[in-house]
């Protein structure tokens, strides 16, 4: 089990009731805004306040060059074309330009980069192609700001560029026309957060600021910088949440056939922030993501009904073996860590395999960050080289590791939490070293966190409680769905649904029975026997059924009560060290030593156990913890393991009992020896 912290909110202030007040919300919703730091009137506007809609375009940087020159090949019918991305904000962004040229009867190319062939962004390739076809002007949406060699190269071939992005620009800027994007240091605008979808949208307000937009325009444009803006997740604050709010409104009937059929084909009911983050993203991104870049962007161009089902079926089908191209490569990296539990053990986990989809193993890093809660790189070996990408826990910076190994690596980029690198293979062995260098000369790698908006008793689960937090939708980036704690609840049933996919949990303190909803949660592998004490963390929403309105909780995190979490890490880390065989400080030898009367008892009950499927500091907390230190406990498995009197997985979360052993000492295995002699040695 790793940890996260659980960040608790200060007690409720006064200000808690001036915000109440302030802006007529119930003290509940008040308390959770002071939590969030939204601890003033003026701060808490920006979520409860009215959305004010969008700034002026033209406040964006160098936007009346791109509106002068944009307009220019228009008037004098020069071929234009539009470069994207292969991303969900690329494919909507590519659609929002190419919508608006043809709202003028202009026939505008389309370029969507390949993710394997061309990768992201402006390549000379790509301009050699849409040099040929005869194309005098390019307008990039949602790239181009760090494409310094290839804006060159296309004034080499006498191409004009129109930049729009919204990443962070480097020293240098390109040579263009133009480069609109907010995060240019040397322009100051009053809003910059926008996706690529949404810095072009502020491109077709400017290109149509003299004659206005029509509205079933307007409608269409802003749907899909909505689906965008949640897609590409940027803060949902100011006017972000301005285009989502609006944007999600009129979703359903905005005019765009793929939009529709999306819809109808991921099954989306209520559309809201997160179905689209969860309906309809996945499917749009998938196209990039298996090999088939330009099918999102035609699917949001597709203007006849039937053709944009087919397409939106052919997204489908992608989406599906983008999951299975995801278990396949989960699964082959579990199997490596099964194969080396020491790599466990390490600050990072560094994994690389042949056929691991680049395109995929974003996801898979993500999945295994969120498994073991610890920096993760995986590496898809492509004969000589190995492409990688790289997820990352808050506080410990991708750029920066990736930036302290640099001599080793191709090409390398990223952010705080993410990234992506190009390694030769026969480099891997090297840069694994090198990256775990790096994270072991830092004090020590950040544990997650969940930020908890509130303490939460049954008594505060009620139907205006939940309808309540409906004032801070949109939930996305910057402001997320409100965490609540639940602590010293007992489990008083457990109940299947869906045939057992998922889990109902009874549980009761002081009286008061809740129940919560376990998604992704197989019945049959709950750890928590009834009769647990947990802590747990849930969302809370309304719950609309056979026209009925009731307050529902949904899990997210959940543990037994009461665990210290820095006396716990301690403990972690002392047991790793005794697990893999390093010295002990002298001090530490009350801690670890470990005699015969206190392995039997646990090898006693792991026998009527007949093995355990979960977490094993789960089956300590539940079972040992008031017989057994956990450091103690830890050593004791690893002796019994030693003897080939049981086997456990880390990885597998699996534990299993021999059933017939041969008769064996205690003595014989070198840890236990080494435990009661108290081999001890000193760091430097």
């Amino acid at each position: 089990m790793f940890l996260k912290h659980w960040a608790r909110p200060q007690p409720s202030t006064e200000l808690s009731k001036i915000l109440a007040k302030e802006y007529n919300v119930p003290l509940f919703l008040a308390e959770i805004l002071q939590a969030r730091g939204l601890d003033s009137p003026a701060k808490a506007e920006n979520i409860l306040g009215d959305c004010a809609g969008l700034s002026d375009p033209f406040v964006l940087p160098d936007m009346k060059k791109a509106v002068s020159r944009i307009q220019s090949a228009v008037a004098t019918g020069e071929t234009i074309a539009v470069y994207g991305d292969y991303d969900c904000d690329g494919a909507c962004a590519s659609a929002v330009m190419l919508r608006y040229f043809e709202s003028l009867g202009v026939q505008a190319h389309l370029y969507i980069p390949s993710r394997t062939e061309d990768g992201y962004g402006l390549n000379c390739a790509a301009l050699d192609k849409i040099w040929e076809r005869g194309a005098g002007l390019v307008i990039t949406v949602d790239n181009g700001i760090s494409a310094l060699k290839e804006a060159e190269y296309a004034l080499e071939l006498g191409i004009d560029l129109v930049i729009t992005d919204h990443h962070q620009p480097g020293e240098k800027l390109p040579r263009a026309v133009a480069v609109v994007d907010p995060y240019r240091k040397d322009f100051d605008v009053p809003y910059r957060f926008y996706c690529g979808a949404g810095v072009v949208f502020q491109l077709v307000r400017a290109l149509c600021a003299e004659t206005g937009m029509n509205e079933p325009l307007y409608t269409e444009l802003l749907a899909l910088s909505a689906v965008a803006t949640v897609g590409d997740v940027v803060p949902l604050t100011g006017e972000n949440r301005f285009l989502v709010t609006e944007g999600l409104k009129i979703l359903r009937k905005c005019g765009n056939a793929g939009i529709e059929a999306l819809l109808r084909v991921s099954g989306v009911k209520s559309v809201t922030a997160r179905s689209v983050a969860f309906g309809l993203v996945p499917r749009i991104n998938a196209a990039g993501r298996m090999g088939k870049a330009p099918l999102a962007a035609e699917l949001l161009l597709c203007k006849e009904r039937v053709k944009a089902e087919q397409a939106a079926q052919t997204l489908d089908g992608l989406n599906v073996k983008r999951q299975e191209a995801e278990g396949r490569i989960l699964e082959e990296a579990l199997n490596q860590l099964d194969q080396n539990p020491e790599l466990l053990r390490r600050r990072v986990l560094v994994l690389a395999g042949e056929g691991w989809d680049t395109g995929v193993i974003g996801i898979v890093s993500a999945r295994l960050l969120e498994r073991f809660g610890k920096p993760v790189f995986l590496l898809d070996i492509e004969g000589d080289m190995a492409i990688g990408s790289v997820r990352s826990v808050e506080g410990f910076s991708v750029f920066r590791a990736l930036q302290a190994c640099g001599d080793l690596l191709e090409r390398y980029g990223g952010h705080a939490q993410a990234g992506g690198l190009t390694v030769r293979k026969g480099n891997i062995t090297a840069f694994t070293q090198a990256v775990n260098a790096y994270a072991e000369s830092l004090h020590n790698i950040p544990r997650e966190v969940c930020r908890i908006d509130r303490l939460l008793n049954p008594d505060d689960v009620t139907l205006k409680n939940a309808e309540c937090l409906c004032r801070l939708e949109p939930f996305g980036a910057a402001n997320p769905e409100p965490l609540f704690l639940m602590e010293e609840m007992k489990v008083e049933k457990i109940l299947p649904l869906s045939g057992g996919r998922h889990t109902k949990l009874s549980l009761y303190k002081d009286g008061k029975r809740v129940e919560v909803l376990c998604f992704g949660r197989e019945t049959a592998a709950f750890p928590y026997p009834i009769g647990s004490v947990v802590d747990i963390l849930v969302g809370l929403e309304v719950n609309e059924f056979g026209g009925r309105r009731s307050p529902s909780l949904r899990l997210k995190e959940l543990r037994p009560a009461g665990i210290d979490e820095t006396e716990f890490e301690k403990a972690q880390l002392l047991a790793d060290r005794i697990c893999s065989g390093q010295s002990i400080f002298s001090q530490e030898e009350g801690e670890t030593r470990l005699c015969r009367e206190e392995m039997v008892p646990v090898y006693q009950v792991l026998k009527r156990l007949c093995g355990y499927r979960g977490d094993l500091a789960v089956l300590y907390f539940t079972v040992f913890r008031h017989k057994i230190s956990y450091v103690k406990f830890r050593a004791a498995l690893e002796v019994l393991r030693e003897l080939n009197l049981i086997d456990f997985s880390e990885v597998r979360n699996a534990l299993t009992v021999e059933k017939n052993p041969p008769g064996v000492s205690l003595t014989a295995s070198r840890l236990f020896r080494s435990l009661q002699k108290q081999e001890t040695g000193t760091r430097n």
